[in-house]
């Protein structure tokens, strides 16, 4: 069980959620294991996916170590990159 502290920005400055601030990472406390790169951070009051664990990394902001990720915002916007082709793998 963890919280999410804080969005930033491509350039790593603060953003917000619900303004136009693009979130492309999130800090969150309480540092992943090892080998949990990848796998979903979830909402507790939603259960929605709210990012992917990339590791830990040292907030010199705040100080301190925190888990780091990427936010769902940022990896639904991969799938809308022009020239991008899924194939089915069902085929």
């Amino acid at each position: 069980m963890g919280q999410v502290e804080g969005y930033k920005d491509q350039t790593w400055r603060d953003a917000q959620p619900g303004t136009y601030d693009h979130l492309a990472h999130l800090l969150f406390l309480r540092l992943p294991t090892g080998s949990s790169s990848g796998r979903p951070i979830l909402s507790k009051e939603t259960g929605a996916v709210v990012g992917a664990v990339v590791g830990d990394r040292t907030d010199r902001v705040k100080r301190g170590r925190k888990g780091w990720g990427v936010s769902a915002e940022a990896i639904s916007e991969l799938f809308s990159l022009p020239g991008l082709t899924l194939k089915n793998k069902n085929k």
